[in-house]
C-alpha cells in the first residue's frame, strides 16, 4: 500500500492499534490493563494492555517496523491508555517509583490520591508517546507521529490536558469535540472553532487532523471541510465507500479544502494575542463543576468570542507553555482566571511585563 501511494505522488498515513493484542494479552496475562477491583479493562471487547509493561517496547518495534516499510505516518487513535487509571502490577510499581505513594483504592474524584495518580497516569502516557515520537523522528527518512487527544478539547473533562497534544507530530481530534454538554448553552460555531484552536495550538500551532465523518449532502460536507482548513487545521473527510451518494458530490469538497489549505501550507498561528487556557485550575476545582465552570471555563470561552468577534488573530496556550514563557513575538495575554495561576506561570507573565513594559 504505501509503495502504491509513494507511486501516485501520495503520503501513505498507516492507522495502528496500539492499545490492543490478543494473542498478547494471552501470552503475557500480565501485561493487560486491570480496573481498581481487579478486573480486565477492554475495549469494544478487546483487552487493552499496559504501557507501564513491556508491551510498551513491543508497540515500538511495531512502529518502526511500519516505518521501514514506507509508512510517511502513524495514526494513534483512541485514548491509548484507559484515562481512569489501570491498577496492573507494572502500573502500581511504576506509580510507587515515580511518587513513593501505593495505588488508590477508590476513584472517587474528591480523594487526594486517586487525583494525584491520574496525573501521574496522563504524564507517563505523555513520555511514553514522546520517546515514541524522538525514536521515530531520528530516523533518516522520518516518519511522523499523529496522536490521538480522545476526549480533547472537550472543555469540561479533566483530560486528557494539552500535555498530551505536546507529545505528538499532529494531534487527531473529531469535528464535533468541542461541543461538551457542559457548554450548551455557548452557540455551537463559537465551541467548534474554539475546540479546533484548542488541538492546533496545543501541539504548538501544528494543524489539527480533525476526522469528520456521518455527514450527508455534498454541502455539509464541503461547510467542514471549509470551516477545519479556515481553522487551520486538516479535514479528514471519511465516507464509507460502498455508500457513497455521489462521488463527483462528494470530491467537491477534497476540492474545496485543496484550494483553502494552499494559501495556508507551512502557516503558522500570529502569536500577537494569546488567551490561556487553565486546565490544572479547572481540575483543581472539580468535582464541583459548577465552580469550575463559572470561575475557568466561562471566562475562557468569553475571551475567545471577544477575540473572534473583533478579527483578532488569537492563539491559544496551554498551562506548560505559559509556564516555559511567553512566546517572542506576543503583545497581550487573555488570563481567564489570573487569581488560579501557578507560580512559574506568574513568574512567565512577570518577565514578559517587565520585557514589554508598554503591552497590556
Amino acid at each position: 500500500m504505501a509503495r502504491r501511494a509513494h507511486a501516485l505522488g501520495l503520503a501513505f498515513v498507516a492507522y495502528y492499534r496500539h492499545q490492543e493484542d490478543r494473542p498478547l494479552a494471552r501470552e503475557h496475562p500480565d501485561w493487560v490493563c486491570r480496573d481498581v477491583g481487579g478486573r480486565t479493562i477492554r475495549t469494544a471487547g478487546e483487552p487493552r494492555l499496559c504501557f507501564h509493561s513491556p508491551f510498551a517496547e513491543v508497540s515500538l518495534g511495531r512502529l518502526l517496523e511500519l516505518a521501514e516499510r514506507g509508512a510517511d505516518g502513524l495514526y494513534l487513535d483512541e485514548a491509548h491508555q484507559p484515562l481512569d487509571g489501570c491498577w496492573c502490577d507494572w502500573t502500581r510499581a511504576a506509580f510507587l517509583a515515580a511518587t513513593g505513594l501505593p495505588l488508590p483504592t477508590t476513584q472517587h474524584p474528591e480523594d487526594p490520591l486517586y487525583r494525584r495518580f491520574l496525573a501521574f497516569t496522563e504524564d507517563s502516557l505523555a513520555e511514553r508517546l514522546w520517546h515514541w515520537r524522538s525514536t521515530l523522528a531520528g530516523r533518516p527518512e522520518g516518519c511522523s507521529l499523529i496522536v490521538s487527544t480522545a476526549r480533547q478539547p472537550s472543555l469540561m473533562a479533566r483530560g486528557p490536558t494539552l500535555r498530551l497534544a505536546s507529545a505528538g507530530d499532529v494531534v487527531k481530534t473529531e469535528l464535533a469535540s468541542g461541543l461538551s454538554p457542559a457548554n450548551s448553552g455557548t452557540a455551537r460555531d463559537l465551541l467548534l472553532s474554539l475546540g479546533w484552536a484548542v488541538s492546533r495550538d496545543g501541539a504548538f500551532g501544528r494543524p489539527a487532523h480533525v476526522w469528520i465523518h456521518g455527514l450527508s449532502g455534498a454541502s455539509r460536507w464541503r461547510a467542514a471541510a471549509g470551516a477545519v482548513v479556515a481553522s487551520g487545521c486538516i479535514a479528514n473527510l471519511d465516507h464509507p465507500e460502498a455508500s457513497l451518494p455521489d462521488t463527483q458530490e462528494f470530491a467537491s469538497a477534497f476540492t474545496l479544502a485543496r484550494r483553502l489549505s494552499q494559501p495556508l501550507s507551512g502557516a503558522r498561528p500570529l502569536p500577537q494575542v494569546l488567551l490561556h487556557l487553565p486546565e490544572r485550575a479547572r481540575n483543581a476545582l472539580l468535582p464541583d463543576q459548577a465552580a469550575a465552570r463559572e470561575q475557568v471555563i466561562a471566562p475562557f470561552i468569553a475571551g475567545w468570542e471577544a477575540l473572534l468577534t473583533a478579527h483578532l488573530p488569537a492563539r491559544i496556550i496551554g498551562d506548560d507553555q505559559l509556564a516555559a514563557g511567553v512566546p517572542p513575538g506576543a503583545r497581550v495575554v487573555f488570563l481567564p482566571c489570573p487569581e488560579l495561576l501557578e507560580e512559574r506561570q506568574r513568574e512567565a507573565l512577570e518577565a514578559f511585563a517587565r520585557e514589554n513594559a508598554n503591552t497590556v
